[in-house]
């Protein structure tokens, strides 16, 4: 694709904004958004920790009301992001507020490559230079979804282990480990646990992300802001982070539960896990953690962006002639 014209008016820019944005060579975008989200998970793992203990501390209390076991026996860990953190600090240590890194990191690498980088080159074969935002942000959705498809077949192992070394409820001491324990009781389909569940999830995260990135990143360069500024992509960032946790909230909520048993399922499909927990815990329980999730998520599309922007830039330079 060709560079992006320095001398059009901000007004007359509209889906070539970012698309012009990204590596001259396909197989970069990979590396580029992998490494990017490598970067980021390391900076906001601990409230990734933060939101999935949120999510599972009210199933076994719910369940103990249901079968009229005494709530004393199953109080409520965590009332807060900060105190919880600060608890999980005060009880585990560094290495607890960085439980499942190890498996966040593969999954951020292999997840986020396979989604910006399969994203990049269906936007580079559908979206035409000039074309209606409306329709162009229809095409950015579809390609967002397809590319979130293929990404969850890809990391759904990595995103159940790191669950699993979150919850702090399986007792791994490293990824070898728990990967010997996954295949030896539950066997090869034991890694594609919740696909569905998490196929879902990244498909809803995936469409509205990029296709919201993209679109908000356009609107604040047609209303003046400088298309290569941190402070534009930080801005598209914060807005696109809000609209991917409204989106995702049930869906990242149900894959967590799902993912977190092994043995005798409690769990049929992601349907069933909502259904369930609205009967026994109530709506509001489906978005427990969200504020932890935002917590996680809004610095994470920042930061991802900020480090996909420049990663982009040195990839650039260093395959120019």
């Amino acid at each position: 694709l060709a560079p992006a014209m320095s001398s059009a008016s901000p007004h007359a820019l509209t889906t070539s904004a970012l698309t012009t944005s990204a590596p001259p060579r396909p197989w970069l975008e990979f590396v580029c958004s992998g490494t990017a989200a490598v970067c980021a998970t390391v900076i906001v793992n601990p409230a990734d920790v933060m939101k999935t203990r949120f999510q599972l501390q009210h199933a076994a209390a719910a369940a103990a009301r249901f079968e009229g076991i005494s709530a004393a026996t199953t109080s409520v860990r965590y009332t807060g992001i900060a105190s919880g953190l600060w608890r999980i600090w005060k009880q585990e240590g560094l290495r607890g507020l960085q439980s499942g890194l190890g498996a966040a990191i593969l999954l951020q690498f292999s997840n986020v490559a396979c989604r910006f980088g399969f994203y990049d080159l269906g936007k580079r074969a559908l979206l035409v230079r000039g074309e209606d935002p409306g329709r162009a942000h229809a095409k950015s959705m579809a390609v967002g979804a397809g590319s979130g498809l293929i990404a969850a077949v890809v990391s759904n192992p990595f995103f159940l282990l790191k669950t699993r070394f979150q919850a702090h409820s399986h007792g791994y001491s490293s990824l070898v480990e728990a990967c010997v324990d996954v295949f030896r009781t539950e066997g090869v389909p034991g890694f594609y646990r919740g696909l569905p569940a998490f196929a879902a999830r990244v498909v809803v995260a995936s469409s509205v992300q990029l296709s919201t990135y993209d679109t908000v990143k356009i609107a604040f360069v047609n209303a003046g802001m400088r298309a290569e500024k941190a402070s534009t992509h930080l801005a598209a960032s914060l807005v696109t982070g809000a609209a991917v946790v409204a989106a995702m909230q049930p869906f990242d909520f149900a894959c967590t539960r799902f993912m977190n048993e092994s043995g005798k399922a409690k769990y049929t499909n992601v349907v069933d896990v909502l259904v369930k927990t609205v009967r026994t815990e109530g709506l509001a329980a489906v978005y427990s953690g969200a504020l932890a999730n935002y917590a996680r998520f809004g610095p994470y599309c920042c930061l991802v962006f900020l480090f996909l922007e420049q990663f982009r830039r040195l990839g650039a330079m260093a395959t120019a002639g």
